[in-house]
């Protein structure tokens, strides 16, 4: 058995490997070539029994990942960094997040690429309100905040949770920008975020 390496593979051999679907967010086995295996049995196995199955789909807290070898070292794969690759023709220079913050959706209008800090950003905080940045002070008022890239920016103070909530959403977008986490007017009342 080979080694299991993190690193990238040629984007001419993953094209080898998979065939992706874009809209769907998914990646299908294709056929490979006899070049990529170790021997005959290898190569007759994977052809098949593979060919056509859905690709990189173990889910590791929410992120649809999987293994593959090749000549007989074994690499672990992001199935989202794989659709940006083969889509943009590159390996991304950085992390690859999920705009709508649901990390198994990786249909492409979904995926960005993004710093370290951004996917920070972009990480729900779960509190007791039920809303990130917003607190329940000991005197019933609701204190809002802004993180952003180590630093706190105070919002205000407010007499509801739906007045802090509204009031962080709109400095979470001017501050934050696109990677502003904001939630949906539901969460106050306890039901679905989004």
């Amino acid at each position: 058995m080979g080694k299991l390496l993190p690193g990238h593979l040629p984007l001419d051999v993953i094209r080898e490997i998979f065939v992706p679907d874009y809209e769907a967010g998914t990646v299908v086995y294709a056929e490979r070539p006899r070049s990529q295996f170790d021997s005959d049995r290898g190569f007759n196995n994977y052809n098949s029994n593979w060919v056509g199955r859905e690709a990189l789909t173990v889910q590791v807290r929410g992120r649809c990942s999987g293994r593959i070898t090749v000549n007989g070292i074994r690499y672990g794969l992001s199935r989202a960094r794989v659709i940006w690759a083969l889509y943009h023709g590159e390996w991304p220079k950085a992390e690859v997040g999920h705009r709508n913050g649901i990390v198994s959706d990786d249909r492409i209008v979904n995926l960005r690429e993004q710093t370290r800090s951004d996917t920070m950003i972009t990480r729900r905080a779960v509190n007791k309100t039920g809303v990130v940045g917003v607190y329940q002070l000991p005197n019933g008022r609701f204190y809002a905040c802004v993180r952003n890239r180590g630093q706190y920016f105070y919002v205000g103070s407010f007499d509801t949770l739906e007045q802090a909530r509204a009031a962080r959403e709109e400095a979470a977008l001017k501050i934050q920008g696109e990677f502003a986490r904001v939630t949906a007017a539901t969460n106050c009342a306890g039901g679905a975020r989004s």
